[in-house]
């Protein structure tokens, strides 16, 4: 399996997909995805929709940093494709304007 993410590139196998993905999952414990469309065709299936929570945990970033949580909840549009062949995920990547995300977190002007 492989992932194209923002910040981290492109990553194989599961370990290096989750590992990126555990640090922002931990900062917004109980966020959830509100979808807006959803589209399949032969192996490939998209998702669009909002990325929703409130970031109570602090947040690593891919360079190491740590940020102290803001408190402050977010509403980020995101867009996911997904390969599927025989059943599980051979291929993803999502796609999320991060520069949103910083300014709804008050990291960016």
């Amino acid at each position: 399996m492989e992932a194209v993410v923002p910040d981290e590139g492109e990553l194989k196998g599961r370990d290096q997909i989750v590992a990126p993905m555990r640090p922002f999952i931990d900062a917004f414990p109980g966020a959830s995805f509100e979808p807006i469309a959803a589209y399949e065709s032969g192996d490939v299936a998209i998702d669009e929709g909002y990325f929703v929570g409130t970031n109570t945990a602090p947040l690593t970033l891919p360079g190491g940093q740590t940020l102290p949580p803001t408190g402050k909840s977010v509403r980020v549009r995101s867009c996911d494709v997904a390969t599927v062949k025989n059943g599980l995920i051979t291929h993803y990547r999502l796609y999320f304007d991060q520069m949103d995300l910083l300014t709804q977190l008050g990291i960016a002007p």
